[in-house]
C-alpha cells in the first residue's frame, strides 16, 4: 500500500468514484527479502528509519545479507524483520564475530533488540493513525513477560534492532558474519536454527569522540501539552559538552 491518495476510476474514463487515504506509516516498497530456507518464519531487512506496523507485507525485492555501514566510532543500526508462518514460543537472534581483510569486529560490538510495539488510540497529526506503533527497544534477556514477550504471533510482523558499535581505531572494509536465529514452536513442535548473512561495512576515517558542530531543532511543547491534558515547567542541562536545553516558554522550546 502506497502512502498518500489512491484514487479509483470508472473504466475508460477519469471519473473518479472513490478515494482512499493511507496514512504513510503504512507505505511499502521498502525492504528487501532474505534468504531462511525450511525455517517457520520469513526473514527481511529494512533501514533502522523506518517505522514497521505488524501488519506489514513481505517485500518483494530480495537480498543475501542485513547490511549496515558506519564509520570507526560511529554507531549505526539496521532492522532484521520476521514475520512466521506459525506460532513461535520463543526467538532469540544473536551475532557472532565479523571477519574482514582488515581484522575482526567482535560479536560484543553488536547489539540486539526486540522492538516493542505502543499502542496509540488518540491520533495527534495528520501524520499518526490508531494502530500498534513500534517504540521501544527491548532487551532479549529480560522475559517472557507481557511487555516484553519471547514468542512471535502467526503472521504478525516484528523487527528486530541490531545495532552495530564500530570501535574506535577500525579499518575500513567490509566485515562478514552471521545473524543466527533459533526459535521454538509453540505446542512442541521442536526447535529451528538458521544464519543469516551479516555484513557491516566500516568506511576508511573515524568520527572524532567530541563533535565539534552544533545542532538545534524547534519543538513546539504546545502541542504535546494539548494532547497529554498537562502543563510542564522544564529546564535542564545536558552535559556540557554537547550543548543545552532550555525551554523559553510554555509554546516553544529552542534546543541547541
Amino acid at each position: 500500500m502506497a502512502c498518500g491518495s489512491t484514487r479509483y476510476l470508472e473504466k475508460g474514463t477519469s471519473s473518479e468514484f472513490a478515494r482512499v487515504d493511507a496514512p504513510s506509516f503504512y507505505t511499502s516498497g521498502y525492504g528487501k527479502r532474505l534468504k531462511a530456507p525450511g525455517m517457520p518464519f520469513s526473514a527481511w531487512t529494512a533501514h533502522a528509519c523506518w517505522k514497521i506496523p505488524k501488519s506489514h507485507p513481505l517485500p518483494e525485492a530480495e537480498t543475501p545479507s542485513v547490511r549496515v555501514a558506519a564509520a570507526a566510532n560511529e554507531v549505526e543500526a539496521v532492522q532484521l524483520v520476521l514475520k512466521p508462518d506459525e506460532e513461535l514460543a520463543s526467538v532469540r537472534v544473536v551475532a557472532g564475530d565479523l571477519v574482514g581483510e582488515a581484522g575482526t569486529l567482535p560479536a560484543s560490538a553488536v547489539e540486539i533488540f526486540r522492538v516493542g510495539y505502543v499502542p496509540v488510540v488518540r491520533v495527534m497529526d495528520s501524520v499518526g493513525c490508531a494502530d500498534d506503533w513500534p517504540d521501544t527497544l527491548l532487551s532479549q534477556d529480560v522475559g517472557p513477560t507481557a511487555l516484553t514477550p519471547t514468542g512471535l504471533t502467526t503472521g504478525e510482523t516484528t523487527p528486530y534492532w541490531v545495532r552495530v558499535s564500530v570501535p574506535k581505531g577500525t579499518k575500513g572494509g567490509v566485515y562478514r558474519g552471521k545473524l543466527k536465529v533459533s526459535c521454538v514452536r509453540a505446542g512442541g513442535g521442536g526447535a529451528a536454527v538458521c544464519d543469516i548473512p551479516f555484513e557491516v561495512e566500516v568506511f576508511g576515517f573515524e568520527l572524532p569522540g567530541r563533535m565539534t558542530c552544533r545542532t538545534s531543532f524547534g519543538l513546539f511543547t504546545g502541542s504535546i501539552f494539548k494532547m497529554v491534558d498537562c502543563l510542564i515547567a522544564v529546564s535542564c542541562v545536558i552535559n556540557s559538552d554537547y550543548g543545552r536545553v532550555i525551554i523559553c516558554n510554555c509554546d516553544f522550546c529552542y534546543i541547541f
